[in-house]
């Protein structure tokens, strides 16, 4: 199953969903839906190609991983991590449905994002898999959330209290840590109207830090830093760890590490290596987040998993 995932994540990463779909489909075929893990490593599959095809706007496969979470949870309703990628495809529906068109009315949407909420605020969180499954499909949901009640100030203070409840027992969700950030930088922006005060943006960098591996966080970070009291100390928040993610992302990812001062030393030290550039460089693959699902069909981040390996970067 896991070699299924990973023919299909390589499919969609090269755009052709004709392929993953055909591999899904076979996948689904074959699944022993007896076997826990089998069928686990099928409904991440669903997620990712329902994911994939928001982030890729190929509207033509809209829905296709969402259907087939949704049989799969009615074979396997008692199990959580089945559940959380069900979740999570319902998730980008609503943000099939909310942007670009905005066919799904504002009071819609929030009220349809409220149950999706509630169910994940019932998950039981410990197990490393549950918790990977539930920042992703967390993640996406309360993104969406954002957008939807910026103008609603104390919603917003909520969901950053949510946030940071989580963060006090799980710091290591970097999906969440990201929506956080997030929402605290759209709150002071968008609806204070104010600075982010140098204790908020100290209190986010503290799990910035400890998860320097997540280029997310730490873009998400930077751009708030903008806003923030603390503008023109950008340097001092760039320290060891920082440093050392930036650079993993400058040197394995060919879109750049998301802050300039180390794309600038990566295009340095491959000058100095005799690398001539070509051309202007067009990627034949999309790049692939360090949050995101590993292609290998492992279940983990990419981060975790075959990052820095050569083989998907």
């Amino acid at each position: 199953m896991q070699n299924g995932n990973a023919a299909m994540m390589n499919y969609l990463l090269a755009g052709d969903f004709w392929q993953a779909a055909s591999v899904f489909k076979k996948m689904a075929s074959e699944c022993s839906y007896q076997n826990t893990k089998a069928a686990e490593c099928l409904a991440h599959s669903r997620f990712n190609i329902e994911h994939f095809a928001f982030l890729m706007q190929k509207e033509k496969y809209r829905g296709a991983g969402l259907e087939a979470a949704q049989k799969l949870s009615v074979l396997l309703p008692e199990n959580q991590k089945v559940r959380l990628r069900l979740l999570g495809c319902q998730a980008v529906e609503l943000q099939w449905q909310y942007f670009p068109s905005h066919s799904l009315s504002h009071e819609a949407l929030l009220e349809k994002l409220d149950r999706i909420e509630k169910e994940l605020a019932a998950v039981p969180l410990g197990d490393p898999d549950l918790n990977e499954a539930f920042d992703m499909s967390w993640g996406i949901a309360k993104t969406l959330k954002i957008n939807a009640i910026q103008e609603n100030g104390g919603k917003l203070g909520n969901l950053i209290d949510e946030a940071y409840h989580i963060l006090s027992q799980y710091p290591e969700l970097t999906c969440v840590l990201t929506t956080c950030i997030t929402a605290v930088h759209a709150m002071h922006k968008n609806v204070l109207k104010d600075k982010v005060p140098h204790d908020e943006t100290e209190k986010l960098f503290r799990y910035v830090e400890l998860n320097y591996h997540s280029e997310s966080a730490r873009e998400a970070f930077f751009t708030l830093l903008n806003d923030s009291e603390d503008a023109g100390r950008r340097g001092d928040y760039i320290t060891k760890p920082v440093a050392l993610g930036a650079r993993q992302d400058a040197r394995y990812g060919s879109l750049g590490s998301g802050l300039e001062e180390f794309d600038k030393e990566a295009d340095f030290l491959k000058m100095l290596s005799g690398y001539v550039p070509t051309g202007t460089f067009r990627r034949e693959q999309p790049k692939i987040g360090a949050n995101a699902p590993c292609p290998c069909g492992s279940g983990k981040k990419f981060k975790k998993c075959c990052r820095g390996k050569g083989k998907y970067d």
